[in-house]
């Protein structure tokens, strides 16, 4: 206010009002929710990233979309190509756990430990994780809590056996990642008729919910217990029928028991990629709206008076005001303009039609941004 007119005028709390509606979209091409496996690919990635991960598309060539990561950890580097020396080499396997463990756990050197949904025990340290990651351009605020994710394999005795795996809605915990929760037996969001029996070869009670994973909706990641998914689809080699084992790139033991070989020919991830390209994704992304709607507020004795030129008598050096302004002034409100606390101009709402404004008249505008 200067001089007895107001200029600018601060915002209350009850001045601003944000509305958020929440919008979710297929993850897939043409917002579609669900991709069966046989439609997954793998993009063409540096010989030196493909050790630590791979990256899963919805076709081949530079049309495709790509959908997430997939990755492999293991806390004391097995699986890695360790050929060069423990200390000389990358220890591909124990950079991906130590990363996941620095970003989600908030300590590069703790283990993930998951316990079952009933609380009934504390959870049991895992060695290795594998890592399915959403691209974050597809997607956008988070990834909806009501995922599918299946998964295909076979057991010790060579029988095949499907996993679904869905996120429990009712588990909420915090971490320095934001909220996270565990990843059960089911689908859609929803347990599994019989997820208190499904476990990796140990007897449950009734109401224990066996704990494969825990899911991050704002990063899209979710982490796999490597005990958990190697108990329920442990794999078998084709040739030896040693559990577990691989047979170099072509790698496919149909489960997920880990490869220990060091020697540079395990490729642990691609274990997730064969349970994804048998098994299917019902995925969708998650975004807020945001329309904030400031309330401009011009009471009777205020903004009843203007600079425009029309306010002063045509021809006079002293800034005369027209008799008809003085005491009773009329204006016309043709938008307003909103500043920060520093004073900048951050938006301007124009009116469709000027307002009239006097000591007699109260006027509000109600100016709309989006985001």
């Amino acid at each position: 206010m200067a001089n007895g007119i107001t200029i600018y005028k601060a915002l209350t709390a009850t001045d601003i009002f944000t509305d958020t509606t929440k919008t979710t979209a297929g993850l897939f091409y043409g917002n579609g929710g669900s991709l069966t496996g046989n439609n997954f690919y793998t993009s063409s990635i540096s010989a030196s990233n493909k050790s630590y991960y791979w990256t899963v598309t919805d076709g081949e060539g530079t049309g495709s979309q790509k959908l997430f990561d997939i990755s492999f950890g293991h806390y004391y580097a097995s699986g890695s190509d360790l050929s060069a020396g423990y200390n000389s080499s990358n220890r591909e396997s124990e950079a991906i756990y130590k990363q996941f463990a620095n970003i989600l756990l908030d300590d590069p050197i703790a283990k993930f430990t998951f316990s079952d949904v009933s609380g009934s025990d504390s959870g049991t340290e895992d060695d290795f994780i594998y890592v399915l990651s959403a691209k974050t351009a597809k997607m956008k605020d988070r990834i909806d809590q009501r995922f599918t994710v299946v998964l295909s394999g076979s057991l010790n005795d060579g029988s095949s056996s499907v996993l679904s795996l869905t996120n429990y809605t009712n588990s909420k915990y915090p971490s320095i990642a934001g909220d996270y929760y565990k990843v059960i037996s089911g689908s859609a969001g929803d347990p599994a008729a019989d997820a208190d029996l499904i476990d990796a070869g140990t007897a449950y009670t009734t109401g224990e919910l066996v704990t494969y994973g825990h899911f991050w909706p704002n990063l899209g990641t979710i982490v796999f217990s490597g005990t958990q998914l190697s108990g329920s689809i442990p794999g078998i080699h084709a040739e030896s029928g040693s559990v577990g084992v691989t047979d170099g790139d072509i790698g496919v033991s149909g489960g997920f028991a880990p490869d220990v070989r060091t020697d540079g020919t395990a490729i642990n991830h691609k274990k997730l990629w064969h349970g994804l390209e048998s098994g299917s994704v019902v995925m969708r992304s998650e975004q807020d709206l945001n329309q904030t709607t400031y309330y401009c507020r011009m009471y009777h004795n205020e903004y009843n008076h203007s600079s425009n030129p029309t306010f002063i008598v045509s021809g006079s050096t002293l800034g005369d005001i027209l008799p008809s302004m003085i005491g009773d002034p009329h204006v016309y409100v043709t938008g307003v303009g909103l500043y920060n606390g520093f004073g900048n101009l951050l938006a301007v709402a124009k009116l469709n039609v000027p307002q009239k404004k006097n000591y007699n008249t109260e006027l509000t505008v109600a100016a709309k941004l989006d985001g």
